[in-house]
């Protein structure tokens, strides 16, 4: 990660406030100044602790009081940017699957689920299976609902 002050450069683009109204879009992926502030809002907006998005992103608590601190931001090629990605990725298809309602959203991460074998938040966070979530929430949406316009039911 970036270790220098960089408040100066980090330009955040989108408030909280919008970013609850609206998808994340691709441009997040461009730098580290775009998505080092996503990946924290997102986490926010899904009501994650600090501490699950370090174990998201195989991070120590440590560092994500430094990103939150804008004292440092994710490297490009590295394992926490992938996994970065994959999180806004899989934010990104919740967000379009369930028409951006983050009430369901939540429910969602915090219920069972048959199909995954267990709670998606859980299973991202202690077993680092992140992939494997996303991987179902596309295929569920696109076979489900190629307009996105569907949810999951409670237990799929």
């Amino acid at each position: 990660m970036h270790r220098e002050n960089l408040a100066a450069r980090v330009s955040f683009g989108t408030s909280y406030a919008s970013l609850r109204s609206h998808a994340i879009d691709n441009e997040v992926f461009d730098s580290p100044a775009r998505l080092t502030p996503a990946i924290l809002q997102v986490a926010e907006m899904l009501g994650m602790y600090r501490a699950e998005l370090a174990r998201v992103l195989h991070l120590q608590c440590r560092d994500i009081g430094r990103l939150a601190d804008i004292k440092q931001l994710l490297e490009p090629d590295t394992d926490t940017w992938r996994q970065a990605v994959v999180f806004i990725r899989l934010y990104q298809t919740l967000f379009a699957g369930m028409q951006g309602e983050e009430v369901t959203i939540h429910h969602w991460l915090r219920a069972e689920n048959k199909h995954l074998g267990g709670v998606p938040l859980l299973l991202i966070v202690d077993e680092d299976r992140l992939r494997e979530v996303l991987g179902f929430c596309s295929r569920y949406f696109s076979a489900v609902c190629p307009q996105t316009t569907a949810r999951p039911a409670d237990g799929e």
